[in-house]
């Protein structure tokens, strides 16, 4: 891992390391070229993007303009992830993000979100214990000088896939570099229309610290000892964007129903992974 990477961390990036030795082998360490993005992908990417630029035009006209100007982003994301879905999946993700905004729209309407006191897609970063650790909130909402409102928006098929604690590590991110020490009605939002439900999540500043002090403490661990341990699982391969590059993809079986099949993990007998 280069020095200027090896401690800069990110919830995402360790949550690689954590369910995958390996991917994190081969994305943070050896820099492999990731593989082209699911067609899927321009769902999420164009429900974000259409509702970033419409809080920074200042919410003009309400859901109308954002039902007129997301096809605009769908094509500009079409463009820059040079993904091309056949006649039938353009359909099916048109009909996805079309069902999806007035949802997004409506919770965030219900949680107090939609005014001028809501930033989207925050950078956050916090410098502890020699580590860098960035953190990027869809939804910060600043109610007052002590007082703040976080929310995630999944498109997630699945609310059980959702890690609470990434909220409660972002809280803890946001008290320390502003201060703030409450958060109310703080949680994910799952736009996808067979969901489209809010699910709080208290915050807890000691409990998001716990966290952050466990999350440096596991990373420096496993990256100093060189745990790179392959697990495979339908689950994590479903969402590897190195899969292709992967010496252990063929122990998954991608047309299995279940979420959970039969797996086989290789651990190398000097407890290192290489290629």
């Amino acid at each position: 891992m280069r020095l200027d990477q090896i401690k800069k961390i990110s919830f995402s990036k360790y949550n690689v390391l954590m369910s995958c030795g390996y991917r994190f082998l081969l994305s943070y360490i050896k820099w492999m070229e990731k593989d082209p993005s699911n067609t899927g992908a321009l769902y999420g990417l164009t429900v974000h993007e259409t509702f970033e630029e419409w809080f920074t035009k200042g919410m003009p006209d309400g859901l109308e303009w954002l039902q007129q100007n997301y096809k605009t982003f769908y094509q500009e994301q079409q463009q820059k992830t040079k993904l091309t879905p056949d006649t039938k999946k353009n359909a099916e993700l048109i009909d996805l993000i079309e069902t999806s905004i007035p949802n997004l729209y409506l919770q965030l309407q219900k949680n107090g979100q939609l005014n001028k006191k809501t930033q989207v897609e925050v950078d956050v970063v916090h410098v502890e214990g020699g580590y860098v650790v960035s953190a990027k909130i869809d939804y910060l909402t600043i109610v007052n000088s002590n007082t703040a409102q976080i929310t995630d928006a999944k498109g997630y098929k699945n609310k059980d896939h959702i890690d609470k604690d990434q909220i409660v590590l972002y809280g803890y991110m946001v008290h320390k570099t502003l201060g703030i020490k409450n958060f109310v009605g703080s949680g994910y939002m799952c736009f996808f229309p067979k969901i489209n439900e809010f699910i709080p999540v208290d915050i807890s500043i000691a409990d998001g610290k716990l966290y952050f002090n466990e999350m440096i403490h596991n990373y420096h661990t496993k990256v100093k000892n060189e745990e790179y341990d392959p697990k495979p699982s339908f689950q994590n391969c479903m969402l590897c964007d190195v899969y292709s590059k992967c010496q252990y993809r063929h122990y998954v079986k991608f047309k299995e129903k279940s979420a959970t099949p039969e797996q086989t993990i290789l651990k190398l007998s000097n407890g290192k992974t290489s290629l």
